[in-house]
C-alpha cells in the first residue's frame, strides 16, 4: 500500500513537473522569437535553453526529483548580474559564436602576416650590416700599411676594386627597423609577450587579476592608438616639406608610410585584444593567459 501511494505521489509530481517544463519551453521560444534571425548566437547566449527533468528515475527517488526541478526552476529564472549582462553585451556581434570565432582568425592572421614581413625585413637587414661590415673591414685591411709593404698589387687591387661598407646604410638600418618594431607589436599583443612583473599580483585572485590585465590592456591599447596618431601627423610633415636622406636622396615619409601602416594594424589587435580583456573581466569567463592561443 505504501509502495502504491509512493508511484501515485511520484506520478503526480512527474506530471506536474511536465507541464512547467513544456510552460517554460514555450515561454523560452517566444521569448527567442522576439530576437532577429540573423543573431541566433545571441538569442542562445542570453536565453540558454534549459528544461526541466520530465522523468522519475525510480519510485525510492521521489524527494531526489523534487529538488532537483526546484533548483532547475530556480536556476532558470534567476536573473544575471548586471557586470555580466555587460560582459555578454560587449561581447556580442563579431565578437561571439561564429563570428568571434571568424574575427579572432582574421585579428590573427593579419597579425602573423604584419609579424613574417617584419621579419623579412629584420633578416634583410641583418645581412646588410653584414655585408657592410665586412666591406668596412676589407677596406680598412687594404689600407693598412703593413698590407701595403708585403703585398702591395694585392693592396692596391682592394684599394681599386671599391669594396668597403654600404653606402646608406645607417638609413636603411633606421627605417627598417622602425618598421620592424610596429610591425611586431601586433602578435606581440596578441599573445601577450610583453615584459610584466607578476611578484605580487600571483598572490591577488583570478578575479581582481582579470580586471587587472584589462585594465592595462585598455592603457597600452590607448599608448598604441596615440602613437599611431602622433605617426600620422609626422607622416603629413615630412610628405609637406619633401624632406629626403643625406646619403640616398630617399625621401622621408616612405619610412613614415611603412611604419604607420604597421601602426594601424598594431592598433586594430590592440583595440581587440582590450575589448575582450575587458569582456572576460566582466563576465568571468576565459583564461588569464594570451588571447592567441584561442579562437573561442
Amino acid at each position: 500500500m505504501l509502495q502504491r501511494s509512493a508511484a501515485v505521489y511520484g506520478a503526480s509530481l512527474s506530471q506536474s513537473a511536465t507541464e512547467k517544463g513544456q510552460k517554460y519551453n514555450l515561454q523560452q521560444v517566444a521569448i527567442r522569437n522576439r530576437f532577429p534571425p540573423w543573431a541566433p548566437h545571441i538569442r542562445n547566449e542570453i536565453l540558454p535553453q534549459k528544461t526541466l527533468p520530465t522523468r522519475l528515475f525510480s519510485r525510492s527517488s521521489v524527494t531526489f526529483f523534487v529538488i532537483n526541478a526546484q533548483n532547475c526552476w530556480q536556476t532558470a529564472h534567476r536573473p544575471p548580474s548586471t557586470m555580466n549582462q555587460l560582459g555578454r553585451y560587449l561581447d556580442m556581434g563579431v565578437l561571439k559564436g561564429r563570428g568571434r570565432g571568424n574575427m579572432h582568425r582574421a585579428i590573427r592572421a593579419i597579425a602573423q602576416s604584419t609579424a613574417i614581413l617584419g621579419g623579412l625585413v629584420l633578416t634583410a637587414l641583418i645581412v646588410l650590416t653584414c655585408v657592410s661590415i665586412l666591406g668596412r673591414t676589407i677596406s680598412t685591411l687594404a689600407h693598412a700599411p703593413f698590407l701595403e709593404t708585403t703585398v702591395q698589387g694585392f693592396a692596391t687591387w682592394l684599394q681599386q676594386s671599391g669594396v668597403g661598407s654600404v653606402n646608406g646604410d645607417f638609413e636603411l638600418l633606421e627605417a627598417g627597423v622602425a618598421f620592424a618594431i610596429f610591425a611586431f607589436l601586433p602578435i606581440c599583443q596578441l599573445h601577450g609577450a610583453h615584459a610584466t612583473v607578476d611578484v605580487f599580483t600571483n598572490f591577488l585572485p583570478q578575479r581582481i587579476n582579470r580586471y587587472l590585465i584589462a585594465f592595462w590592456e585598455c592603457v597600452l591599447a590607448a599608448v598604441i592608438v596615440l602613437i599611431t596618431w602622433r605617426l600620422f601627423a609626422g607622416l603629413q610633415s615630412k610628405y609637406a616639406y619633401g624632406e629626403t636622406t643625406f646619403l640616398l636622396q630617399f625621401p622621408v615619409w616612405w619610412a613614415y608610410a611603412a611604419s604607420f601602416a604597421a601602426a594601424i594594424v598594431a592598433s586594430v589587435v590592440a583595440v581587440y585584444c582590450a575589448i575582450m580583456r575587458v569582456s572576460s573581466a566582466l563576465t568571468g569567463r576565459g583564461s588569464t593567459h594570451a588571447i592567441g592561443g584561442s579562437t573561442q
